[in-house]
């Protein structure tokens, strides 16, 4: 079976079975430029091999932080839902921003609003401008 890329031309079979093989070295960034721009276009125009991809991209945290409120809300894919979950047995850190953010649905979903101490806006902006570089 030859697939038809995005462009026109066709995918051949060999083309796909290079890409798999070459994911490891592709994901360790260990192609030459040529290589791995022959990846990136293959990737682009092949909707299987881009899914096996992904699949094989291990979770980090930043993704988890981009997909948190689709996990929460029970939107987020299975797949991409049970490699969250594997994700959270390992880091301590995303753990916290999951129970954080659930926090802070059940805060703002009751609607109460609290008083905070004198200067406590400014401290926080502070911290937060501090940590996020």
């Amino acid at each position: 079976m030859v697939k038809r890329s995005q462009n026109g031309d066709h995918e051949s079979p060999r083309a796909c079975e290079l890409f798999r093989q070459q994911i490891p070295a592709f994901l360790d960034r260990d192609l030459s430029e040529r290589e791995g721009a022959s990846m990136e276009q293959h990737r682009d125009s092949c909707d299987n091999c881009r899914v096996i991809l992904e699949r094989a991209v291990p979770v980090d945290c930043m993704h988890v932080f981009q997909h948190i409120s689709d996990y929460i809300d029970g939107e987020a894919p299975a797949e991409l839902r049970a490699r969250m979950e594997a994700h959270f047995k390992t880091c301590k850190h995303c753990v916290a921003v999951l129970d954080g953010t659930r926090n802070m649905i059940q805060l703002l979903g009751d609607e109460q609003a609290f008083d905070v101490p004198a200067g406590f806006t400014e401290r926080l902006y502070r911290k937060i401008l501090r940590n996020s570089y």
